[in-house]
């Protein structure tokens, strides 16, 4: 089978799957886990303002990056809320671990220098997105077959 036509096939599977056929639940639990995640990150971000109010150059990378999580918690929660089609479930979820993904690494940065080079907290924040992955990967399994069952 040629290229176009595996991208025209895969094209169509994703563009004709409307979320009417899913679960509406589990639209509302990205939404509202993805909206969770972003107030708990704009709580981070007030804290570590707060910590750093001194000389905020110090951690401006820790900052941005949990501004940057923020915003991909809050664009997750509105494609997840106003989704429509599969892909963006699939987005949703995918925006939920970039900024899972960006947090964790922000907290362990923030341990690793105030702690002067505490290793085993970036060891444990890799293992933490790993295993994330491994469930990203499997909620996407879940919801094509699902789809499959459905359609």
């Amino acid at each position: 089978m040629s290229e176009e036509k595996k991208q025209s096939l895969f094209s169509s599977f994703i563009n004709t799957m409307n979320i009417s056929d899913l679960d509406r639940h589990v639209c509302e639990v990205i939404s509202r886990r993805n909206l969770t995640l972003a107030g708990f990150t704009l709580t981070a971000l007030s804290i570590m303002i707060g910590f750093f109010k001194s000389d905020l150059s110090e951690a401006i990378v820790i900052l941005q990056g949990l501004f940057f999580s923020m915003l991909m918690f809050f664009l997750g929660s509105q494609i997840g809320h106003e989704a429509e089609r599969l892909w963006h479930i699939l987005l949703s979820d995918l925006l939920q671990y970039i900024g899972t993904s960006v947090l964790i690494a922000c907290f362990s940065l923030f341990v690793y220098e105030r702690l002067g080079g505490f290793f085993l907290f970036f060891v444990g924040g890799i293992i933490v997105i790993i295993i994330y992955l491994i469930k990203a990967i499997s909620n996407i399994i879940v919801l094509v077959k699902s789809q499959k069952r459905n359609g």
